[in-house]
């Protein structure tokens, strides 16, 4: 890792591609090597880049259904959207965590016994068998790992204040990683400066030249986004005055 970032800070994306694909060679799955393949992959025009990051196929928004028990989808994010309030405690960021300029609930969301919270579990399975049925089967390090079954590994929700964002970042933990919107800066979003939206592609160390991000995803309550854990993904900070609630999740294969 710290050798492809001082070849890509160097403007040497062949020989941080080529350090990845030995890595990679040995561990085919491995997040790290496959976030940093991409990223060289796409300064020297390599196809890897556009297989491991194809924004059309892996990077999938849907709504997500109203959970049983409540009237409509607005009712029940208002409810979830109490329930996860009263577990942001901390007040700051976690100094290790992507997170900038908010909070993020401290213990793993599938420990909650809460009713609402439990819900949006139940929730999701929907969007989730449909995303890999959608992307199928293949060679590739999304599809050869769909076995059509799933559990969630790790999940917690994030609250972000004015100027708040997400640096840029992967999941090196998972296999597909999500954002689902529960509250949304709605007059931020409509800036030109896309503030709010979340970004794919735009990776988190320095390389020479600069890569901005290669695809954005307005958030909308209710919607959950989908995408590769190995994928460099961020926020846009916002400066209207107010927040953005969501709840993210790992999936692994089961």
């Amino acid at each position: 890792e710290a050798l492809c970032t001082v070849y890509l800070a160097a403007g040497r994306p062949h020989d941080a591609l080529a350090v990845a694909r030995r890595r990679l060679a040995r561990a085919p799955h491995d997040h790290v090597a496959l976030a940093f393949a991409a990223v060289a992959a796409r300064m020297v025009g390599d196809p890897q880049y556009e297989r491991l990051y194809d924004y059309s196929a892996f990077v999938r928004p849907a709504q997500i259904p109203t959970p049983k028990g409540w009237r409509s989808l607005d009712a029940y994010l208002a409810d979830l959207k109490d329930a996860l309030i009263r577990l942001h405690a901390l007040k700051a960021h976690p100094l290790e965590n992507s997170l900038r300029g908010g909070s993020q609930t401290s213990q793993s969301l599938l420990r909650s016994k809460d009713p609402v919270i439990t819900a949006f579990f139940q929730a999701i399975d929907e969007p989730i068998r449909a995303y890999m049925e959608a992307v199928g089967t293949g060679d590739d390090p999304v599809r050869s790992r769909n076995t059509g079954a799933y559990s969630v590994k790790a999940a917690w929700s994030v609250r972000l204040k004015p100027n708040g964002f997400h640096v840029d970042h992967i999941h090196p933990q998972g296999w597909l990683s999500s954002a689902f919107y529960v509250e949304t800066p709605a007059a931020a979003l409509e800036t030109p400066g896309r503030e709010g939206w979340i970004r794919f592609g735009r990776p988190r160390m320095r390389t020479t030249p600069e890569l901005d991000a290669g695809c954005y995803v307005r958030p909308e309550p209710g919607t959950l986004v989908l995408f590769p854990s190995y994928m460099w993904h961020g926020t846009v900070p916002f400066t209207t005055d107010e927040s953005r609630m969501t709840v993210a999740f790992d999936v692994v294969p089961a």
